[in-house]
């Protein structure tokens, strides 16, 4: 499929922003009619995006994972039994499945293998070294 770059893209918009017509644009930067139609239609939003003023109003943007602040993870209150778990070397799936057996959870792996790869990131994993002979 043909795309235009990013620029005559970026020029179709601005145009189109100031009040040229689509006859106008195609013919100012010489692309087809049809093009700048394409372009103009995928670049309205379906849906109001965060900080416009629809009908509901500006909601807030959820936060990332890495921030402070949030969504509470579900796998939190059984961060004991998580972090035992990994401690002892096993894995995000290995301690989903546990977490399902042995103490309810009715949370996804998903949600599992994420605070996992967060407590990855927090903690140094233990140490092992291992020695063998020469040769």
């Amino acid at each position: 499929m043909n795309q235009l770059k990013v620029n005559e893209q970026q020029a179709v918009l601005a145009l189109a922003t100031r009040g040229w017509s689509r006859r106008r644009i195609a013919r100012e930067l010489g692309i087809d009619r049809g093009t700048v139609r394409k372009y103009l239609d995928e670049a309205k939003p379906a849906i109001p995006t965060a900080g416009s003023d629809g009908p509901g109003g500006s909601k807030p943007a959820i936060l990332t994972a890495g921030s402070p602040a949030g969504r509470r993870s579900q796998c939190e209150p059984y961060r004991g039994p998580i972090e035992t778990g990994w401690q002892t070397g096993l894995s995000a799936q290995r301690i989903y499945q546990d977490l399902a057996a042995e103490h309810g959870f009715t949370g996804s792996y998903e949600a599992v293998k994420r605070f996992v790869r967060r407590l990855n990131t927090n903690s140094d994993p233990p140490f092992r070294r291992m020695e063998c002979l020469p040769g």
